[in-house]
């Protein structure tokens, strides 16, 4: 029997293997909750966050026929396995070097530049809004918004703070170091500044197989004004960014692991070498294409599928809760009236 070592996987996902069983199913991560224990065959406790050091040496003595490392947390420590190349994961976490990369291959990123100070960042600013960001972030985590100059020294002491003891550039340079890959930057001290690009948020999910590229398609996103999703729509209406995903992929090095490509317009925000798993999201392309991309991934399926139908998830968020709710609607020819339907239900 196949063991497949899981990390980091999260409740969307969990909720596939509840009924689907490739192998012997062992999950791994810093956080274990009564539910994982009872719908994995083991459960391995990992040290914090931060030290992806000894997260991988303890995996390392770990027998395991595939590592699974399908998940924003899941990615680093995977290519300290050899899940997938250690070049690619650092392009994956490290918005620097990624946005580098893509900008040397031709792809459209937003403007963007290094920055420490706030005279830095008045200095790179053309217009407002702009964006500041970690290096390294994760799910939007230390992102913020400047819609003017004067607002700019708060947030750059507000961002600073949270750089001085994030776990995510912890582990990080953490990892470049185990890997003996160069940051290209000081992630502590120094933080991104772009342009504000508005555009329709849209997305790109898939698997990349070596050098074969299965890309589901494009995801049009509903986003409030503090950059939460309130629903998923697939597939998006008139939007084709086939040819700009496989440029990024490229650019970035991807193989050996899934994608969620985030787009404003044509414009790309971030790569990231996972599968999505927001609630309700294994679902929505379930729902639309027959098929859970993490299933796929564990048989080697790069078959391209087409939309049977078009799906979406809608979610309520609450204060200090996002995603407090969700529900999935299909409809045989509207993403929008999916949409609807799918509001309708909360």
């Amino acid at each position: 029997m196949t063991t497949f070592l899981l990390l980091y996987t999260e409740p969307p996902t969990r909720r596939v293997f509840e009924t689907y069983r490739p192998g012997r199913l062992v999950f791994a991560s810093d956080e274990i909750t009564p539910e994982d224990r009872a719908v994995y065959d083991e459960c391995v406790q990992l040290p914090p966050l931060r030290r992806v050091d000894l997260a991988a040496l303890a995996l390392s003595r770990f027998p395991a026929d595939r590592v699974v490392a399908q998940t924003e947390y899941g990615l680093l420590p995977g290519a300290m396995l050899g899940a997938c190349p250690a070049d690619a994961a650092l392009l994956c976490s490290n918005k620097w070097l990624q946005r580098t990369a893509l900008a040397a291959a031709g792809v459209r990123v937003p403007r963007f530049a290094l920055a420490s100070t706030a005279e830095d960042v008045r200095r790179e600013a053309d217009r407002y809004p702009i964006v500041l960001k970690p290096v390294v972030s994760t799910l939007g985590h230390g992102v913020i918004r400047v819609d003017s100059a004067a607002r700019v020294p708060e947030a750059v002491d507000g961002l600073r703070a949270h750089l001085l003891d994030d776990d995510l550039t912890s582990r990080c340079a953490a990892f470049a170091e185990h890997a003996r890959l160069d940051m290209g930057c000081d992630p502590s001290r120094q933080f991104l500044v772009e342009e504000y690009v508005d555009g329709a948020p849209l997305e790109t999910d898939g698997l990349v197989f070596g050098d074969r590229i299965d890309c589901f398609g494009t995801t049009e996103q509903v986003v409030d004004e503090r950059f939460r999703i309130e629903a998923y729509m697939f597939p998006a209406d008139g939007a084709d960014l086939r040819r700009v995903t496989e440029s990024a992929l490229r650019a970035c090095k991807v193989r050996e692991m899934g994608f969620s490509i985030e787009f404003r317009g044509d414009t790309v925000i971030e790569v990231n070498g996972r599968l999505g798993e927001d609630d309700g999201f294994p679902d929505l392309f379930h729902a639309a294409l027959g098929a859970y991309p993490i299933r796929k991934w564990i048989e080697r399926d790069g078959r391209p599928l087409a939309p049977k139908q078009r799906a979406a998830v809608a979610f309520r968020n609450e204060p200090g809760r996002v995603h407090a709710a969700w529900a999935l609607a299909t409809h045989p020819a509207s993403s929008r009236a999916a949409y609807e339907a799918a509001r309708a239900k909360l």
